[in-house]
C-alpha cells in the first residue's frame, strides 16, 4: 500500500489562480478539483514514472481514478493536481484511459497519449508545504469513450522530479462539497520500466491493478478533472468524406462533411483540428446519411473526427 495520509489541512487556501484552457463547447464529465482548490485533501499517492534525480532510484507507480461517462463522448481534456519534490514540470504525461470498474476488472489501455503541451499552474500547499502543481492537458488524440465507468491515469514522467497526487477519503471530499465521488487504484512496475511505455500485460508489473480501499462504500477520490463533447449517435463503422472548397478570394474554405452508414435519424457530432476542436451536430436522415460544414477554416491541413472515422483534409489553393 503506497497511500500516504495526512488528516490536517486547511479549510480555505490553495486556490488556483489560472483559468483553464479549454474548449468553449465542452463539459464537465467529472470533476473533483476543488479538493485541491479548497485545501482539503488528505491523502496523496506517488504516481511517478522515473524520478532517480529526487529519490535515487528510478520507480514506476501508477495511480488511476475512476469516472463515470453517461452517453458516448469525446474526451478533449483532462486535469490532475500534484505535489512536487520542486516543482519543475514533468518531460512529459502519460495520459491512459482504462475500461472498469470496481466490481469489474479493469481491462486494456484504449488511449496511449503522450501530450508534449499541457499547463504546469503553480498553488499553495497548505497541507504539507510542497511546490503544488496543476497538469492541464488538452488531448491532440481524443478518444471516444462508451457509456460505462472508466480509469484515468495521469502519470508524470521524467527522472529529475517526484510527484505525489492530491485526493481525499470519503468524508473529507463530501464534507468539502466535493461529491463528485470517485475510487482510487494503484499498481507498482517489477522492475524499473521506460517511462510510458509499461502497460497492463500479464507479467510486466509486480501485481495488478490494486483496489486502495478494498472494496468498501466509502473509496477514496483522486482530484482530477474530465472534459469532453458528446458524440452521438454512433453505432460504428460510419463512412466520413470530408473535403474543403475554398471561398472565393480569401485565405479561408468551408470543410464539408458526409456522412453515411449511421444511425437512420441519428445525430453525430464532429469535430476539426483537436485538441482545441470546433464542433457541430449532424443530423441523419431515415437512411442514416447526413452532411455538415466547418465555416471559415484556415488554409493548411486539418483532421475530422466523426465517431471511429478519423479523416485528413486539406484546404489549400
Amino acid at each position: 500500500m503506497f497511500r500516504l495520509s495526512f488528516r490536517e489541512f486547511c479549510s480555505i487556501s490553495g486556490i488556483i489562480l489560472v483559468c483553464a484552457w479549454i474548449p468553449a463547447t465542452a463539459d464537465t464529465i467529472h470533476d473533483n478539483t476543488c479538493i485541491t482548490d479548497m485545501g482539503a485533501y488528505d491523502l496523496v499517492w506517488p504516481n511517478v514514472c522515473g524520478g532517480e534525480g529526487v529519490m535515487g532510484e528510478s520507480s514506476n507507480y501508477q495511480v488511476g481514478g475512476t469516472f463515470v461517462v453517461l452517453e458516448p463522448i469525446w474526451i478533449t481534456a483532462v486535469t490532475a493536481d500534484f505535489l512536487t519534490a520542486n516543482g519543475s514540470a514533468p518531460e512529459k504525461l502519460c495520459v491512459r484511459f482504462y475500461r472498469g470498474c470496481p466490481p469489474l476488472e479493469i481491462e486494456e489501455i484504449t488511449l496511449d497519449s503522450y501530450p508534449t503541451d499541457f499547463l504546469w499552474q503553480a498553488f499553495d500547499d497548505p497541507v504539507y508545504g510542497l511546490p503544488g502543481r496543476r497538469a492541464i492537458v488538452l488531448l491532440d488524440s481524443i478518444p471516444r469513450l462508451d457509456a460505462r465507468c472508466w480509469v484515468l491515469s495521469i502519470q508524470p514522467a521524467t527522472e529529475g522530479e517526484a510527484y505525489l497526487q492530491t485526493g481525499a477519503t470519503y468524508g473529507t471530499a463530501y464534507s468539502f462539497g466535493c461529491a463528485a465521488g470517485g475510487h482510487t487504484f494503484i499498481r507498482d512496475g517489477r522492475d524499473y520500466n521506460p517511462c510510458c511505455v509499461a502497460g497492463s500485460e500479464r507479467g510486466y508489473w509486480s501485481r495488478e491493478w490494486e483496489d486502495t480501499t478494498e472494496g468498501t462504500f466509502e473509496p477514496d477520490a483522486l482530484s482530477m478533472r474530465i472534459e469532453g463533447i458528446p458524440a452521438g449517435d454512433c453505432v460504428g463503422g460510419e463512412r466520413v468524406r470530408a473535403r474543403c472548397k475554398l471561398r472565393d478570394g480569401e485565405h479561408v474554405g468551408d470543410v464539408v462533411v458526409k456522412v453515411r452508414s449511421g444511425q437512420p435519424n441519428g445525430v453525430v457530432t464532429a469535430l476539426l483540428d483537436p485538441p482545441d476542436p470546433k464542433s457541430m451536430s449532424i443530423s441523419l436522415d431515415d437512411s442514416g446519411r447526413g452532411k455538415g460544414k466547418f465555416r471559415r477554416v484556415p488554409i493548411g491541413d486539418h483532421r475530422v473526427f466523426v465517431c471511429d472515422a478519423i479523416v485528413d483534409v486539406t484546404c489549400a489553393p
